[in-house]
């Protein structure tokens, strides 16, 4: 009897729609057993053929070490976008098939157009000015603000989220810019007339707000550190709703610090969540927000039903509605 491994219980248990799909649809369809059960009888350990997971699972010893025992693995299905937590080569190398619930972006792209205005308008600044500081007075000059219109957005990664982000900052007659490793063809850069940058390093110079929308691989891991936050304007905010580790958190502080940048707004850090005491919380002029961008009650929905899609697809050894392709 081939089994199915729930590795996403904590997901589950802090987020009871998550935990009542599994119990009334995946449990009721699929033979699932969790990981306590594995460990308790690591002999069905071969007849384990599929993983539910999702991206924040830690990638430690004890990971690696469920992998190597999984030896009939096949698929692997992730609930939510990102799947770093897989070694694509090994997975490749294996035959293993990963699927993630690929949104539409729109949810993603209207979180990161409301950071890019929270920054530019100060709005949680605004929202906390009468209770912290008790003051009466309107139009308060510290609270002076800028309008986005006419302003340059340089998008890293006009993927899916990215281009829907590009639509919405077109809307507010932004000049749009994008970095990544493909051009998009001239039909879509003309649609939100975008001007596409092949070296990142030619673009950020140009931008007043840079926002990370790409993929975590080695490729971007830190792919904004000193020497790219060094060519940035000092009136340039930062925005990633992407993974914090697009980001070297260090050279990030620093250029906040000494006023290179004009700020940041970070759905994502490293690690997840930062720990009460870390600097970037010290900064009037940074958002930090609990990996946000995707909570809607719709997009969650979405996610948990295309992994249970995908695993069903995959069990049969049909195309998942949404597959990594490892090519």
């Amino acid at each position: 009897m081939a089994l199915v491994v729930n590795l996403c219980e904590n997901l589950c248990e802090a987020l009871p729609d998550f935990k009542s799909f599994f119990i009334n649809v995946v449990f009721r369809n699929q033979n699932v057993v969790t990981l306590k059960e594995l460990e308790q009888n690591p002999s069905i350990c071969k007849k384990v053929v599929g993983l539910y997971m999702h991206s924040s699972l830690n990638r430690n010893q004890e990971f690696l070490e469920l992998f190597e025992k999984l030896v009939n693995l096949k698929i692997i299905c992730f609930l939510g976008i990102g799947f770093e937590t897989i070694d694509t080569e090994w997975a490749k190398s294996r035959g293993i098939r990963i699927g993630h619930s690929i949104q539409d972006g729109v949810t993603a792209a209207n979180f990161g157009m409301a950071l890019l205005l929270a920054m530019s308008r100060k709005i949680v600044q605004c929202a906390e000015y009468f209770p912290k500081t008790l003051k009466k007075k309107l139009y308060p000059p510290e609270l002076m603000a800028h309008d986005v219109t006419g302003n340059s957005i340089g998008i890293i990664g006009m993927g899916t989220i990215g281009y829907k982000l590009a639509i919405r900052a077109h809307a507010f007659e932004m000049k749009v810019l994008y970095h990544q490793r493909r051009q998009r063809s001239k039909e879509e850069e003309a649609k939100v007339d975008a001007q596409f940058y092949s070296s990142l390093m030619d673009m950020l110079p140009l931008c007043d707000y840079v926002v990370i929308t790409c993929a975590l691989t080695p490729q971007t891991y830190h792919l904004i550190g000193h020497k790219e936050l060094v060519v940035m304007k000092k009136t340039a905010t930062l925005i990633n709703i992407a993974r914090g580790d697009i980001i070297d958190q260090g050279a990030l502080v620093e250029a906040l610090e000494s006023g290179r940048i004009a700020g940041a707004a970070l759905d994502v850090t490293t690690p997840e969540p930062l720990p009460t005491n870390h600097k970037l919380y010290n900064f009037p002029n940074v958002i930090i927000t609990p990996h946000c961008a995707t909570n809607t009650a719709e997009t969650m929905k979405e996610i948990r039903e295309t992994a249970f899609k995908n695993m069903e697809l995959g069990l049969r050894g049909e195309p998942m509605l949404s597959e990594v392709k490892l090519d």
